[in-house]
């Protein structure tokens, strides 16, 4: 027993070690290596069956029971694996494959061995196996990828990667295999479009019911049937022309059966088909040329009007809510600003009404009229001047909390609350820009309410990544933050307003911090305007540690400023 005790204390010691000295990476592939390649995971598992296919121009679901026979491959670089399950191929029915590719070196990431050309004989040889099929063959690869899960290799990897990845398989599929349906095989999580390889890679889509990966993590709420499971994941394909397929066994059903909860999804769809996939059109025009005589403008979000005297600042940020809108002072407001000649940014908040129950189900109240007589007279005042006015409205809606009543909604309402609002802008009121305002996170594109009630995009930034760190040398940089944001932006062309960035620590840290910020500004001419938020965040969003103090002193901002001027924006943009 001693021994076995003093076995047991250095296991610990050396699990701790590894965990503390060697890179997260490497102990992630370790883990792999083991599980997958030479652990009880070895063989491919089997593919959950096609269960239905939608149709999105009559928003009705074909249903597909056995309509494939399935085959499920594991390729690493030193050759390939096929399940045991899937027995002989017989002639007639379509072939759905499933492909996992893998690396045996566990230093290496199997998405840049794949683009550096390290599997091109073992594709080769795959593909061989079906370049002669006389039935249709699809193949789905590398599945649920965008699912921040530990199931395979391939997740929790950079999308621009991955879509590299996706993009040459693809491509070598189809010059070796002719004819063959390529699937890009999602879990339908959200943030899924952050991986989107383009449409010309791609013949279908394919989402996944009560996937391995998705039961793995709960980063995001659980759905509460099986009918709002296939809503969500269709509605979040709603940018891509493309069949989708629906993937799935009969024990993932919640309440209903399949059948029924297809049953009720279809008509969920059919009702919403508007709100989910008209507004998913994009005109594809360039971001507002027109305003770039303007130049970037520099703003702050600066109650105590510290930073906003600055000469170069020629933009305030100010936030409303009902309440601001009952007792007048948001008039006072606007006016001040104006009285100032700085362009406004106005982030309407609808909550806090006076005297009145918190309105839970504030979006739809909104489509229902109940606070037209504030959208009158917002719209009233901010009418009766010729600043800019960069009308942000029920922003950060993305973020799976509830800080917000707006938040964790159905994106469907969202979209018809955000269009109803913009209804309330004339078209004489061509001072006033609506902003849509994600804060940049997963899943913002399934709020997208429409290229023709958007003129701005806005997203937050700010040097914190986790609530739960306090340490300001591990704020990530402007840089870091933006690129990633960015990324989720690429299927909308509108200029985008920084209209809230921040950063704390002593002064030498965040002049340092904004300096590197203006050199990303610089060269990504589609930002065409920065608010600093000035102020401590506030305490209840931060539980129990101390909330953010984003304060920064006239100096700094005016090095940060500075910084911005050195280059001008079309020499940076040219540099590029």
């Amino acid at each position: 027993m001693r021994k076995l005790g003093w076995f047991l204390a250095l296991a610990v010691i050396a699990g701790t070690l590894l965990v503390l000295l060697v890179p997260k990476k490497t102990v992630r592939n370790l883990y792999y290596y083991v599980k997958y390649v030479i652990g009880t995971k070895a063989e491919p598992g089997t593919t959950e069956p096609v269960i239905a296919a939608f149709d999105r121009v009559n928003g009705e679901f074909k249903f597909t029971s056995d309509s494939f026979q399935y085959i499920n491959y594991r390729v690493l670089n030193s050759g390939i694996k096929r399940s045991k399950e899937s027995g002989g191929i017989k002639n007639g029915k379509p072939l759905f494959i499933t492909v996992e590719m893998w690396n045996n070196n566990i230093s290496e990431n199997p998405l840049q061995s794949i683009v550096s050309g390290e599997y091109d004989n073992v594709i080769n040889t795959f593909c061989a196996d079906f370049s002669g099929m006389k039935q249709p063959v699809f193949i789905r690869w590398n599945p649920e990828m965008e699912v921040h899960a530990e199931v395979h290799p391939w997740q929790q990897q950079s999308p621009i990667l991955y879509n590299q990845a996706f993009q040459y398989f693809a491509a070598r599929c189809r010059k070796l295999i002719p004819g063959v349906k390529i699937v890009w095989s999602t879990a339908g999580y959200p943030g899924v479009l952050d991986y989107f390889p383009k449409e010309d890679f791609i013949d279908y889509v394919s989402v996944t019911l009560g996937s391995e990966s998705e039961r793995s993590t709960k980063a995001f709420p659980d759905y509460k049937s099986a009918s709002e499971e296939i809503v969500k994941k269709i509605h979040r394909m709603r940018f891509i022309d493309k069949p989708v397929l629906i993937l799935a066994k009969t024990k993932v059903a919640k309440g209903d059966s399949l059948d029924i909860a297809l049953v009720k999804a279809q008509a969920y769809l059919k009702e919403n088909s508007a709100a989910i996939f008209q507004t998913a059109k994009t005109s594809g025009e360039k971001a507002a040329a027109k305003e770039e005589s303007k130049g970037l403008r520099i703003g702050t979000y600066d109650p105590d009007q510290k930073l906003s005297g600055i000469k170069e600042v020629s933009t305030e940020h100010i936030f409303i809510n009902w309440h601001d809108m009952q007792d007048g002072s948001y008039e006072r407001q606007i006016r001040e600003i104006i009285n100032r000649k700085h362009d406004i940014v106005v982030t309407m908040e609808p909550w806090r009404e006076s005297n009145v129950k918190p309105d839970s189900n504030v979006l739809i109240s909104v489509t229902k009229g109940r606070y037209d007589k504030y959208f009158k007279m917002l719209f009233n005042v901010l009418s009766q001047t010729d600043q800019t006015v960069y009308l942000r409205w029920i922003h950060e809606m993305e973020i799976p909390v509830t800080r917000y009543p707006w938040q964790s909604q159905p994106p469907v309402n969202y979209i018809k609350a955000f269009r109803y609002f913009a209804s309330f802008r004339k078209p004489e009121n061509k001072n006033i820009k609506l902003v849509w305002g994600p804060a940049g996170d997963r899943g913002l594109q399934d709020f997208w309410p429409g290229d023709d009630v958007v003129d701005y995009i806005s997203i937050a930034i700010y040097g914190l990544p986790d609530k739960n760190i306090t340490d300001h040398k591990r704020q990530e940089s402007f840089k870091s933050i933006f690129n990633r944001k960015n990324n989720r932006m690429r299927l909308f062309n509108k200029p985008i307003f920084i209209a809230e960035f921040g950063i704390k620590g002593p002064d030498d840290f965040q002049r340092q911090w904004l300096l590197a910020a203006a050199e990303t500004i610089k060269a990504n001419p589609q930002i065409k305007g920065v608010c600093y938020f000035n102020m401590v965040d506030s305490p209840k969003a931060w539980g129990d540690i101390e909330a953010p103090v984003w304060k920064i002193s006239p100096e700094t901002y005016q090095v940060f400023i500075n910084a911005l001027k050195q280059n001008t924006r079309s020499t940076a943009a040219a540099r590029d």
